[in-house]
């Protein structure tokens, strides 16, 4: 029996493919690890799927939101996805300091 993780990042993204391998590897780089991550795509039309498709890490969510939204409309879309205690939001081309998953669980 698989517990859920504590927190869930959410990466929104746009046709954002030349941020989509440095905002992972931030999220892959933290030192908290019990997250999962749902990466919203809002319809993009550049590889963008793609690059995040060959990650392999099963903490890692891809979904392809049903219709182009604003960016308030895809997080709140997202965040249904996001049964954690904790949540972390995120666009694709804002990456994250090292220690910030835990900061933002401590509240520090």
């Amino acid at each position: 029996n698989e517990s859920k993780p504590c927190i869930s990042v959410i990466i929104n993204c746009y046709n954002g493919e030349e941020f989509v391998d440095s905002a992972l590897s931030t999220v892959l780089a933290q030192t908290f690890t019990d997250w999962q991550l749902i990466f919203w795509d809002n319809q993009s039309i550049d590889d963008t799927r793609l690059l995040v498709q060959k990650y392999q890490d099963p903490r890692i969510h891809y979904y392809l939101a049903p219709t182009h939204t604003s960016l308030g409309e895809a997080r709140n879309l997202a965040m249904k996805y996001a049964d954690t205690e904790f949540v972390c939001l995120m666009v694709v081309f804002i990456t994250i300091e090292q220690p910030k998953l835990i900061r933002n669980i401590r509240g520090k």
